[in-house]
């Protein structure tokens, strides 16, 4: 809670900072017409606009607040002009709805994109990667590892979605490659914190399924395996007493 507040005050003041140098360059470029402070009033309402693009993802992949993020999301895809732009908020806003179990709005975002021999190799990345984990999630497993095989592995480091499709029934396996996995943001790690808990659960060792449930319960904020995560924690209590 205490990081989360750091956070929220670290772009509260930088937001402060920069509609005050907005405001002051705005009436400088209007009372003392100049290049130079039309040029300084664009810079700094185009950083005030990063801002907000950068705390609206951080809203997705570390305060775990889906619902904010489909909200502020759509407002910027109104603003964007480009194909490529409005297939990032798109590709982002699919995660969001799968975060939140929302499976038809999953599709409509999904299916609104265009995939094309010229779209960039990133988009491309992860329109495939979000597409492959829906059918695992879903349960259509095989057109998840033809989707992931044709368009996303390579010999590189190993995502939690190549782990899941790879060792499916090497549940050992799993858990020690799970464990070696870098999380790159609180999202994937409590990501990660889930699929062992399920893993644990799988070869009947329900203590620690139980430890990684109450993690995932504890951390994981507005999303929706958090609800998961309590009913089975519930589960797992009449299971060790018995």
């Amino acid at each position: 809670m205490l990081k989360k507040n750091k956070l929220t005050l670290k772009y509260a003041i930088g937001y402060a900072i920069l509609i005050i140098l907005n405001i002051f360059y705005f009436i400088l470029a209007i009372t003392k017409p100049s290049i130079l402070n039309g040029f300084l009033f664009i810079l700094l309402f185009t950083a005030l606009y990063v801002l907000f693009y950068f705390e609206t993802t951080d809203l997705l992949l570390n305060r775990l607040e889906p619902k904010k993020y489909i909200s502020r999301a759509k407002k910027i895809s109104k603003i964007l002009s480009g194909k490529n732009e409005k297939s990032v908020i798109l590709i982002n806003l699919s995660i969001a709805y799968l975060l939140l179990n929302e499976k038809e709005k999953f599709l409509e975002c999904i299916n609104a994109i265009k995939i094309t021999q010229n779209t960039p190799k990133k988009i491309k990345y992860f329109y495939y990667y979000n597409l492959a984990a829906y059918k695992y999630f879903i349960n259509e497993k095989n057109e998840a590892k033809k989707i992931f095989d044709e368009n996303i592995r390579k010999k590189t480091e190993k995502t939690l979605l190549e782990i899941m499709l790879d060792y499916e029934d090497k549940p050992q396996e799993k858990i020690a490659e799970l464990k070696k996995l870098k999380s790159k943001d609180k999202l994937t790690e409590i990501q990660v914190k889930f699929v062992l808990a399920k893993t644990y659960e799988k070869v009947q060792d329900f203590e620690k399924a139980k430890k990684f449930y109450e993690e995932v319960a504890e951390k994981g904020n507005k999303l929706y395996i958090v609800k998961v995560a309590q009913k089975k924690i519930l589960e797992l209590n009449l299971k060790i007493k018995n």
